[in-house]
Order: structure tokens, then C-alpha cells, then sequence
């Protein structure tokens, strides 16, 4: 206790009081987090005695790739017994040490091996590295699919389970992965819950968020391999190239996994591996040239955290769409020549928007810009322009402060309260968000029109905003229709707009974000499969009440199947 106080005096002179009261609120918020976290996820014996005597029809077998190199002795028990208490019992463990010599571990292996035939374990000739070592043990492996898993992390003794019940669901599932969180080196105190979105490209490629637990077909394994130039983000590198051939990447939205931290260990001490992240640009780098990206890899100010840079690629018109004539200081920050100004007649209602792109709009591009706005920062347009080059791109859209310094826009969330709401509403500019959510670019659902970017003939394909709608209402169903067309949003979190937090409100929803109960129907009427389900870029963890990125209270947790 004595070093908790001292450590936060320290904190109090070096950054002051305000700084020290929200730092003390946000430690206080994660640690009640954790105890509402692990008490609603932590399976009780009824349930698993239910879910123990559950009959797939596919019981595909799980192997379990595990490199060990002189493995600790007592966390490689904690391990075992995670495994070998698994429901689902179809499962095979392959070993494969390259330590080179007898250890504690190994001749606790050898005494499991002896009652449990499931248990495969290699000695390998040399300690060939990370990569190798884990390519050892699939060369062992026998199963349908292989599990990733390190020589000293958990697993819930449910985990398996909830990954074969998801193959029987839906079969054309090759790749799995699920939420997680961080055990101390006692295994006794879970920490820093991840609750992950369902697959987003655009979220991997500013960072490995699949990590664990991470699934595959052991064919797709065979294909892709680990590769040693790698080592260090050999699973960030592995993860692209299966989810890159998969036909469908399904997430489990359940803390299945505990990673368990070291103090050196790039979990808790980011610095102490630098070759790691230096391995994951690597890695990006690669995954944008086989997908034929025009961008450059590059690592951020945190490490572990990626940036790809778009090279503009042609030079399409961009037409750009408001009310009235941009300032001057939005005019000056675009260096971009070919562009042109198309005035609204009338207020930025969805008829005058489609009747100005109809009969004005002559770009490539749309450029959707609030009247309010008062400046864009260095940059955005060309952010938020280039990586329009890439076929599967609908949109591209900026994060949006205002003059107090307060987020506006960072994209739409739907399902929130039965229809949809803006992410993070009400959070100071400068906050990075749950798990680094306005930092990184990422896919979103939707977004308003405050400052995007959309290609003017997949806007023109959906049939343009619905004229029937209020205006945010008709934003959010455009993003809505666009994404139907197998295409994805990108928020471009690097482009960044400022808008005018006094001006007068030109439409209700701008002044309270309040959307009548006629419009909430008919929005509902048009999307029942959008509003009753959890947005796919959140989290079915997260609360509906609003789209904060928290964690349902205990009383929601309680609803849950």
C-alpha cells in the first residue's frame, strides 16, 4: 500500500491535481470494471455441467500448438490444467521444446503422457526460434484446426466449447478468434479486458487486436506456415495470411483467453521488445503489397500501434458539397488542385443534397462538409482522399472536434437504444478511447456528413440519401445501403476538422442529437436486422445505452444467453 501512495505523490508532482483526480477516477473505474467483468464472464457449474453434456454434430478435433522453450514448471501446470479441464475433450496437444535439454517442464510432460495419450511432445534438435519451433508443432498436429496458444497463459475451461459450438453454427467458418484479457504472473488478478469488434481490416492493420485466441483450419495453417522473418510479430503476420485466404473470419465475443504478463514483456513494458514492433511494420508492409495498397507502413508514437500512409494515387475531381462557401481557412489547407465548390440551394436536407449531386456534383469524389466547419487540420483532405484509391472502400471519413476542444463526430454505432448513436459522445479531443478506438484508423458502420468522403457512383448506385428521412437518420441509411455493396468505411482518424462549437444549429439534431419517435420507426421499420442486433464494429459486451465503448452494467450482463 505504502508504495501505491508513494508512487501516486509522485504522479501528483509531476502532473498536478486535475491530472492526478482523473487518473485516480480512470484506475478506480478498471479495477470495479474488472470485478463486473470476470464476474459476469467466469462460467458457473451449472453451466458448464450443461454445456459438458451438449452433442455437436461436427466434433472437429483441436491441436493445440504450443513452442516451448524453457518453459516455467508452474505456469505450464496452470496451463495444463486449463486444457485438460476443457468440456470439450476432442483436442490434441502438440509440443514441440527447443530447449535442448531436460527441464522441469519436460519431465512434467512426461509424467502427463503417461495417462493422457492426447499429449504429443517433440524435442527439437536446436532452438530454431519462435517461428520454426511453432511450425514443429503443426508439423505434429493431426487436427481440423490448430489453436494458438503461448507455454504460460490461461485458458477459460469453457473455451473450446464456445469455438466448435460457432464451427456447428455457420460451416463455412475457417478462422476464430476471441476477446481476452491480462493475468499477473500469480494467475490470480485479470486485468485490461479486451472485447474486440468482428473482423476489421482496417483495426489490424493499426494493430494486432486478434492476438489471442486465434483459430484456424489446420490446412490453411499448412499453407500459410510461420515464417522466421517475422519472429517477434510472427502471429500478426500469420493472422493476416489466414484471415487474407479464409472465406469467413468469425469472432467469439467472450473473455476465453488470460495473457499473462511479464514486467519485460511487451504486454506491460512496450519498449522491451522494440524488434517486435519493428517485425509487425514488417508484416503490415507486407499485407498492403499483396492486396495491391499504395501505402507505407509506419510505426506511431505507441508502440505496437500502426499507421499506413496512402500514396495519392490519379488525380480525381472531387466535388465539394455545402451550403455555402467554405472559409478561408479550409480553402487554404487543401493543396489538392482538382476540385470543385458546389452550392447547396436551400438547407443540407437529403432532397437538396441529391438534387446538388444530381445536377451539380460533376467529381469522382463527394466531399461532404458541414457549413459550420471552420478549418481542417493540416492534412485531412489528403487523408481522407487517398485511401479512396482501394476497391473496397465506400467511404472515407474525419474525426470532428469542435471549438471547446470536445469530440463531435467519430462515426455512428448502431443498435445503440434500438436504433443507433455517435461513438464516444461527450469525450475530450485528446482521449485515445477504449483500446485506442480514436487513435487508429478502424472500420466503422456509418457516420454523419460533417467531413466525408464517399465515390460519387456508389452513392449514386444506392440511390442517394432517402428523401423520406430526417437528415442523420438518412446519413446513417446511405452508409447503411453503401455497405450492403460488400463495401467498408474507413475512419481516418488522422483527418481532422474543426467545427464551430457557437454557431447556430441549423437543424435540431446538431443542437441535441435528438431524433423524433416517427423517425426512430421508420428507421427501424427500414433496417429491423441493423437496429436488433449489435453493431459488428462494436461489441455485444458493451452497453446499448449509449456508444461509450463500456462495459454493460451487472443488470444487462444478466439478459445474457
Amino acid at each position: 500500500m505504502s508504495t501505491r501512495i508513494e508512487r501516486a505523490k509522485k504522479y501528483y508532482r509531476e502532473n498536478g491535481f486535475k491530472s492526478t483526480v482523473k487518473k485516480t477516477i480512470r484506475v478506480t473505474q478498471n479495477i470495479l470494471l474488472q470485478k463486473r467483468v470476470w464476474k459476469c464472464f467466469l462460467a458457473t457449474e451449472e453451466e458448464m455441467q450443461q454445456w459438458s453434456k451438449v452433442e455437436f454434430e461436427q466434433q472437429p478435433k483441436l491441436s493445440i500448438l504450443i513452442p516451448m522453450y524453457h518453459t516455467p514448471v508452474n505456469f505450464f501446470k496452470e496451463l495444463m490444467e486449463c486444457i485438460q479441464g476443457q468440456i470439450y475433450t476432442n483436442w490434441e496437444l502438440c509440443l514441440a521444446d527447443g530447449s535442448g535439454q531436460d527441464t522441469e517442464a519436460y519431465e512434467y510432460v512426461k509424467e502427463l503422457q503417461k495417462a493422457d495419450a492426447r499429449i504429443k511432445y517433440k524435442r527439437l534438435e536446436s532452438n530454431g526460434g519462435i517461428s520454426e519451433n511453432t511450425n514443429a508443432a503443426l508439423d505434429m498436429a493431426t487436427g481440423d484446426f490448430i489453436v494458438l496458444c503461448d507455454h504460460d497463459d490461461l485458458i477459460t475451461k469453457d473455451a473450446f466449447y464456445h469455438v466448435v459450438k460457432a464451427i456447428n453454427e455457420d460451416d463455412e467458418i475457417d478462422t476464430l478468434y476471441t476477446d481476452e484479457d491480462k493475468v499477473d504472473m500469480n494467475g490470480k488478478k485479470y486485468f485490461d479486458p479486451a472485447f474486440k469488434p468482428d473482423f476489421n481490416i482496417d483495426f489490424l492493420r493499426s494493430g494486432n487486436y486478434i492476438c489471442h485466441m486465434f483459430v484456424t483450419r489446420r490446412d490453411i495453417a499448412n499453407q500459410v506456415r510461420f515464417m522466421k522473418e517475422y519472429d517477434g510479430a510472427q502471429d500478426f503476420d500469420f493472422i493476416f495470411r489466414c484471415c487474407e485466404v479464409s472465406r469467413k473470419i468469425y469472432h467469439v465475443p467472450r473473455l476465453l483467453y488470460h495473457w499473462r504478463c511479464h514486467m519485460n514483456s511487451t504486454a506491460m513494458n512496450p519498449e522491451s521488445k522494440r524488434y517486435a514492433y519493428e517485425a509487425g511494420k514488417k508484416a503490415l508492409q507486407a499485407n498492403l503489397e499483396r492486396n495491391g495498397i499504395q501505402a507505407t507502413a509506419e510505426m506511431s508514437q505507441y508502440p505496437g500501434y500502426y499507421l499506413p500512409n496512402y500514396q495519392q494515387v490519379g488525380n480525381p475531381k472531387v466535388s465539394i458539397i455545402s451550403t455555402k462557401n467554405l472559409t478561408k481557412e479550409v480553402l487554404e489547407s487543401i493543396a489538392y488542385d482538382n476540385v470543385e465548390q458546389i452550392l447547396i440551394d436551400g438547407d443540407y436536407t437529403p432532397a437538396n443534397i441529391n438534387t446538388a449531386v444530381k445536377y451539380k456534383a460533376s467529381g469522382d469524389i463527394l466531399f461532404f462538409v458541414d457549413p459550420r466547419m471552420i478549418s481542417l487540420e493540416e492534412g485531412c483532405f489528403e487523408r481522407l482522399l487517398a485511401p479512396l484509391q482501394r476497391d473496397d472502400l465506400a467511404s472515407v471519413f474525419a474525426k470532428v472536434k469542435n471549438t471547446e476542444n470536445l469530440l463531435y463526430s467519430a462515426g455512428v454505432v448502431t443498435g445503440i437504444q434500438g436504433y443507433f448513436g455517435r461513438a464516444f459522445p461527450g469525450i475530450e479531443f485528446e482521449n485515445n478511447g477504449y483500446a485506442m478506438r480514436l487513435f487508429v484508423p478502424q472500420n466503422l458502420s456509418a457516420s454523419d456528413l460533417s467531413c466525408v468522403m464517399i465515390k460519387k457512383e456508389l452513392f449514386e448506385r444506392v440511390g442517394g440519401m432517402d428523401e423520406t428521412m430526417n437528415y442523420l437518420c438518412a446519413a446513417v441509411d446511405l452508409f447503411l445501403k453503401m455497405g450492403q455493396e460488400n463495401k467498408v468505411h474507413l475512419f481516418e482518424t488522422r483527418a481532422v476538422s474543426i467545427i464551430d462549437a457557437d454557431a447556430e444549429g441549423m437543424y435540431e439534431w446538431i443542437k441535441n442529437d435528438e431524433i423524433s419517435e416517427d423517425e426512430i420507426r421508420k428507421f427501424r421499420d427500414k433496417w429491423p436486422q441493423v437496429v436488433g442486433q449489435v453493431d459488428c464494429n462494436y461489441n455485444p459486451n458493451f452497453t446499448q445505452k449509449n456508444a461509450g465503448y463500456t462495459v454493460k452494467t451487472w443488470s444487462e450482463f444478466k439478459g445474457r444467453e
